[in-house]
């Protein structure tokens, strides 16, 4: 190797390490959020979302969200918490949603990054891959990460769950130079991690589960010395359990819910299994390889058993839908982001090993095609928002006309990265079912009719 060739790696290495590189890569990944968070508009049940679900009226204050919540708790589902910060966003700007929910995405990148790469040196490198993988493996990223109230339902229940799950890893992987793995110890501190493990409780039927189960084992795992100190940790455990039947209690969870009849389980389990293989193949893949070369590599075994965990966590997240009525895609998410932690917290040791020149490889692979799905995603985001600044030009003209009524064409989309995929953005047949009359109503029409995407001349 030429002196040239190692001075090079050497600046590699330097640059990877780099605290410099690391606030720039974020830095990047939070302007890009903001990007295509400003580029996402209101659909489908935002509108819906901004009238009382109790009177039918403009959700105008923070109180009339409380009635409001009364009523959805009744026919719609159980989950208030983030169905109320749906209504609470509403009142304020685009903007400020736009803002923190891309805070909330960087949030969740740093966070993951920093359990990934738990005791080791400061790599941009593990940054990147937990990005990359976060963009080209989760399912629907449009519906689940920019849209508005899906985001708070499923991107937003991931990073509390993340938050949960802190002063259990901080617990399990022991002290750290990382601030990020800290144990409340004053008692206001931990008074105030208890109100949130019960707010965490009643946030997702799916991710919360997931959560509390993960905590358990957490909580197992970390040894019987290290509990011994910390035996109040079982008591955010059982507020969330609490905050959990709480939430499913609720009338409306019940119409979700589907049977279980032994048969009608048996029935599902096909289809629930067969979304590992078709939605998760390849990080499944690609765990069970990262886990053979970690056991002959000697990767530590605290790390291969913390892997082990994250992907129990995963299928945890997909087989609980066995209890589910149906399995939309936005649900796909807590299983897709605890499989790719499983993954990536064994990459630090492996890109140390033996097995560093595969491992690289795979980064690069990796790296190829986030770059065909950026490029792709990125303009299908783009058009959509074309799409839109279109639609909103046709709807001031109209009403600057006077016009009542107005047809709009339903916003054209071609990949999941899109916040329109699989959405009802528009009902094509009846201008009074959900959402066309509350569009009507936002923008002062008697009736908005809908029609397929209509390609320009």
């Amino acid at each position: 190797m030429s002196e040239k060739e190692i001075a090079l790696r050497a600046r590699i290495r330097d640059w990877n390490a780099s605290a410099s590189s690391l606030r720039i890569a974020a830095g990047l990944c939070f302007l890009a959020a903001l990007l295509l968070n400003a580029m996402t508009p209101y659909l489908s049940d935002d509108y819906y979302y901004m009238f009382s679900f109790a009177t039918d009226e403009r959700i105008r204050t923070l109180g009339d969200i409380v009635p409001s919540m009364v009523s959805h708790a009744t026919f719609a589902n159980g989950r208030l918490v983030s169905h109320s910060l749906e209504q609470a966003f509403l009142l304020l700007p685009k903007a400020v949603f736009n803002v923190c929910n891309s805070a909330v995405f960087l949030w969740l990148m740093l966070s993951s990054y920093t359990v990934c790469n738990v005791g080791k040196k400061r790599s941009t490198l593990i940054f990147a891959v937990i990005v990359m993988c976060f963009w080209n493996f989760v399912p629907v990223i449009g519906p689940v990460c920019l849209w508005q109230v899906g985001a708070i339902n499923y991107l937003w229940a991931v990073a509390f769950c993340l938050f949960f799950l802190r002063p259990y890893l901080a617990l399990y992987f022991g002290p750290t130079e990382e601030r990020w793995f800290r144990i409340p110890q004053r008692l206001w501190s931990r008074l105030l991690f208890l109100a949130a493990a019960f707010l965490f409780g009643m946030y997702s039927e799916i991710t919360s589960a997931v959560g509390v189960l993960l905590a358990v084992g957490i909580l197992l795992c970390s040894g019987r010395e290290k509990r011994a100190g910390q035996r109040w940790l079982w008591l955010p455990i059982l507020l969330a359990v609490i905050g959990y039947g709480v939430m499913l209690s609720m009338p409306a969870e019940h119409l979700k819910q589907g049977s279980f009849a032994l048969r009608e389980l048996l029935r599902r389990i096909p289809d629930v299994a067969s979304v590992m293989r078709e939605d998760f193949g390849v990080l499944s893949a690609a765990w069970i390889v990262f886990m053979v070369l970690a056991a002959g590599c000697g990767v530590p075994w605290f790390r291969r058993l913390a892997s082990l965990g994250f992907a129990l966590g995963g299928l945890a997240g997909n087989f609980i839908l066995i209890a589910a009525e149906y399995y939309p895609d936005r649900c796909k998410i807590t299983a897709a982001y605890f499989l790719i932690l499983a993954c990536c917290i064994l990459l630090p040791d492996l890109l140390e090993s033996s097995c560093a020149l595969a491992c690289r490889a795979a980064v690069g692979l990796l790296t190829a095609v986030f770059a065909l799905n950026l490029i792709a995603g990125v303009g299908d985001i783009g058009s959509a928002w074309y799409q839109q600044r279109k639609l909103e030009a046709q709807i001031a003209q109209a009403l600057e006309n006077g016009e009542r009524e107005i047809t709009l064409s339903r916003v054209y989309y071609s990949t999941p990265y899109s916040p329109f995929y699989e959405m009802k953005d528009l009902d094509r047949f009846d201008p009074d079912e959900w959402p066309n009359r509350f569009i009507a109503r936002i923008y002062g029409f008697d009736r908005v009719y809908g029609t397929d995407p209509v390609a320009e001349d």
